[in-house]
């Protein structure tokens, strides 16, 4: 039975500029990362086409290997040496990037919300970027009556499928606040 009565409809708030702000930071953030990946993604790809198979991923994330590894196997091959030297070049900017934008999340979200910051870092295995995107999506939790819709929120609580007298109980579903739950 649906609540027909407007004053127990819950309420909405629309964000405030500073909110949105805050949340185009983490967002920003998010871009980058998965921009990042993707170039070393490419990388790697190249690496696999001059016949490196054996070269992995996380060989190409630091920044001065990432350089020697390119200079010293793909010197002999124009080609994928400009190339990969190109890709470098856009990894290395996006490193910085991320940076500048982690800087400016420190200054400009944990900096403003230190008492929700240092309640956000108090727990167990949340870092700058998680209580940051706690901060700018959920908020101060005046929002949250309890712990269950925050979960709702977040997209933590584990699907269920009934049907007659079988339960299903899968992993974490998908809906929810994807900044929060990618963090987490």
């Amino acid at each position: 039975i649906r609540y027909t009565d407007p004053e127990k409809w819950p309420r909405i708030s629309i964000p405030t500029e500073d909110e949105s702000g805050e949340r185009m930071l983490i967002n920003q953030w998010i871009f980058s990362k998965e921009e990042r990946t993707k170039h070393v993604n490419r990388l790697h790809a190249v690496f696999n086409q001059c016949g490196m198979p054996g070269l992995s991923r996380s060989d190409l994330k630091d920044a001065g290997k990432r350089r020697s590894l390119i200079d010293h196997f793909l010197s002999s091959n124009e080609h994928a040496h400009l190339i990969a030297s190109m890709l470098d070049d856009a990894i290395c900017m996006i490193e910085l990037q991320l940076d500048e934008i982690e800087a400016r999340i420190r200054e400009m979200i944990i900096m403003r919300h230190p008492e929700e910051a240092l309640s956000w870092l108090s727990l167990p295995g949340v870092g700058i970027m998680t209580a940051a995107s706690c901060i700018a999506y959920a908020g101060d939790m005046e929002r949250f009556d309890g712990p269950k819709q925050l979960r709702n929120y977040v997209g933590l609580l584990p699907r269920i499928s009934q049907s007659g007298e079988r339960c299903s109980i899968y992993g974490v579903n998908f809906f929810g606040c994807k900044p929060i739950r990618r963090h987490i």
